[in-house]
């Protein structure tokens, strides 16, 4: 059993056990729910349940494999690099410093990761960003999920 909060009236929360059945559990809930209508819907719903629960899980090793293949694209990036930069202040005034990038593939290069620093003149850190830039074949899109600066943002 494993306990699920439940909307219980004026938004008053209560906490209700839920059963989670593996494929063994279902042929025996079937059989013993089989009864009137209102009884058959829940075997009904049981059955597709249990279906769902043995379906065959997606071959991890394809899947894998397609996302190592996909980061290949970004192969050329990987490294430690370093060179000037800048940004444009609001002002309209150019913002200069020296900027890193860490770049290289985790997970058996199915991901990319990206460290980016920017150093102000004394060697401080003024910029600091992280990024995982992954590969989804069912969608066949890469997907980058960034932080810097106390924000996270995801796009494709």
């Amino acid at each position: 059993m494993v306990p699920r909060p439940a909307r219980a009236g004026r938004g008053i929360s209560r906490v209700q056990r839920v059963t989670i059945l593996d494929a063994d559990d279902c042929v025996g809930v079937a059989k013993a729910v089989m009864r009137p209508l209102p009884s058959l819907i829940v075997a009904f719903a049981l059955s597709a349940t249990c279906v769902a629960a043995t379906a065959q899980q997606p071959d991890t090793a394809a899947l894998i494999a397609s996302q190592t293949d996909a980061m290949k694209a970004f192969a050329m990036l990987d490294g430690a690099w370093r060179g000037p930069a800048f940004v444009l202040q609001p002002d309209g005034s150019r913002l200069a410093f020296v900027q890193t990038e860490r770049i290289g593939p985790m997970l058996g290069g199915s991901i990319r990761i990206i460290e980016g620093r920017g150093y102000d003149d004394a060697g401080g850190v003024r910029f600091n960003a992280f990024a995982i830039v992954s590969f989804d074949p069912a969608t066949r899109s890469y997907l980058m999920h960034a932080h810097a600066v106390g924000h996270a943002r995801s796009g494709r």
